[in-house]
């Protein structure tokens, strides 16, 4: 007999990114929110990251994606930028593979890695990162803890 099953990743992993998180440094802060919305068929995050030079906010929802079955977000930011991830467990974590459309219409892409250290800490980078042609540097490690 044979059957299909998924092997993909269920939404219920990431239920440990649920709360209020913060990061900063010389560079600038952050503050992301997830919660979980629609009966737990999904999950909502929110974020505000402000540096010297300006502030950028959007949301996120997360969810299993019906046509693969696999993770999937949706990206939204104030200044117009819409973009998609999908999502993959790693060994020690999570990666999220981004493509985005920024106001102007240049494509983003980047390789977005979540690495949970403890409960209350996790590391977050973003690689493989390009706009149009052009490759970004990389952005972290960058740890980011748990709001009491």
């Amino acid at each position: 007999m044979l059957r299909e099953s998924s092997t993909g990743a269920s939404l219920s992993e990431l239920s440990w990114l649920v709360g209020t998180w913060n990061f900063g440094g010389e560079e600038g802060e952050a503050t992301l929110k997830f919660a979980p919305i629609q009966n737990k068929t999904f999950m909502s995050s929110s974020f505000e990251l402000k540096t010297k030079a300006q502030t950028v906010t959007g949301f996120q929802i997360i969810g299993v994606d019906p046509e693969t079955r696999g993770l999937k977000s949706w990206s939204f930011e104030g200044d117009g930028t819409i973009g998609s991830a999908m999502w993959g467990r790693t060994e020690k974590g999570w990666i999220a593979k981004s493509t985005a459309t920024n106001s102007d219409g240049d494509v983003i892409v980047g390789t977005i890695t979540l690495i949970p250290v403890d409960a209350n800490t996790f590391e977050w980078k973003i690689t493989e990162r390009m706009i149009g042609d052009e490759k970004l540097p990389d952005v972290g490690p960058i740890k980011v803890t748990r709001k009491e």
